[in-house]
């Protein structure tokens, strides 16, 4: 079966690899989607795998890195409701062409991050797309007690509550939703139910 397949593997030096890597901030695009690849596949037997890996205290810095990367996804958003009511604004304004609100955005960024000297392109949302499916993967089935660990480690010093960081993702998302975020919201509601 692939369950004893993945478990032939030394899953646990995988999980400790993968944890490992998502703490250093290296490769975290790939390394999700290993992990979801491995939740999918793998079903009961990784997620029960990870929620013993997530038990440990050293798993500490790795939720911290996933919290992280979800209230930087939120502070993108919410950086990007200010961009979109500065183009609906401008485009009121100046009416000599017409363009779709993506091409506003990015017209309006790319000034921006001109008289700024930063980067000009957009918010890449694949990355918090990633991170929500894990963490909807973790979860998948109604796995109680892997939602009750996202939300408290009671083995740590510090606890990290990533059912409240999705939920407030969720709710930033949706006081600026557009048509340029509607895909992570729906995401980001997934997660949450």
């Amino acid at each position: 079966s692939v369950e004893e397949s993945i478990d032939g593997i030394g899953l646990t030096s995988v999980l400790d690899a993968i944890m490992r890597l998502l703490s250093s901030g290296t490769n975290v695009r790939e390394t999700l989607r290993f992990a979801n690849s491995l939740l999918i596949e793998g079903g009961r037997l990784v997620q029960k795998r990870f929620f013993d890996a997530l038990k440990q205290e050293r798993a500490e810095s790795f939720l911290r890195e996933l919290l992280r990367r979800i209230e930087v996804a939120g502070d993108e958003v919410r950086e990007m409701k200010t961009v979109v009511n500065q183009v609906i604004l401008h485009a009121r304004l100046d009416k000599s062409k017409a363009m779709t609100l993506k091409e506003l955005v990015a017209k309006e960024t790319s000034a921006e991050s001109t008289e700024h000297g930063e980067d000009a392109s957009h918010t890449d949302h694949s990355e918090i797309k990633d991170v929500l499916s894990f963490l909807k993967n973790l979860c998948e089935g109604h796995f109680l007690d892997m939602q009750n660990l996202l939300r408290r480690q009671p083995n740590s010093e510090h606890t990290v509550n990533l059912i409240t960081a999705v939920a407030t993702f969720v709710i930033d998302v949706e006081q600026c939703l557009s048509p340029l975020n509607i895909e992570i919201a729906t995401d980001g509601f997934a997660t949450i139910t």
